[in-house]
């Protein structure tokens, strides 16, 4: 992971392209379903709609979506 970015009630996620697994972002699509998406290109991204005000909230959220790749991606 390069970067991560809080942007209204989304977060963005920006990867290394060369150490990204595809096979990680179809798991966390059918977990999470349409509270991400998906872009792909020279720096591939996932932005993950929170959809909460709170900030103790969004930052559960993300330290819970952060421990989900780290699983995926040791295994």
């Amino acid at each position: 992971m390069v970067k991560i970015a809080q942007r209204r009630e989304s977060v963005v996620f920006h990867f290394d392209a060369s150490n990204f697994k595809m096979e990680v972002t179809d798991t966390l699509i059918k977990k999470y379903r349409n509270e991400i998406r998906f872009s792909p290109g020279k720096e591939p991204y996932i932005t993950y709609k929170v959809s909460q005000n709170s900030d103790n909230i969004i930052v559960k959220k993300v330290k819970e979506f952060l421990k989900t790749i780290r699983r995926l991606t040791n295994m």
